[in-house]
């Protein structure tokens, strides 16, 4: 009789346990779904700025010419050292 009370005991600690564990489960559930919707707010964003800067702006923006600018040739950089040294 004593062995079944014990595992009564025990069933009723393991229940408490999985409810603890559902509880921890949930709450990280309803955390994910946060940043899920956190997400796709900020996805709707940079959908909206994307079509703003590719509808709206773009036209605008090819009516300007961008001159590319010169180009220049480094042979070599010389740097000095604190202690003397150099670099070539």
């Amino acid at each position: 009789m004593h062995r079944l009370i014990q595992e009564v005991h025990d069933c009723h600690a393991a229940i408490a346990d999985l409810h603890g564990k559902l509880r921890q489960e949930e709450n990280a559930v309803q955390h994910l779904l946060r940043t899920k919707s956190t997400l796709e707010q900020d996805l709707a964003i940079k959908n909206n700025s994307l079509f703003i800067d590719s509808d709206k702006v773009m036209g605008i923006r090819r009516t300007f010419t961008i001159n590319a600018p010169e180009k220049c040739a480094v042979t070599s950089v010389s740097f000095s050292h604190p202690r003397g040294l150099t670099t070539a």
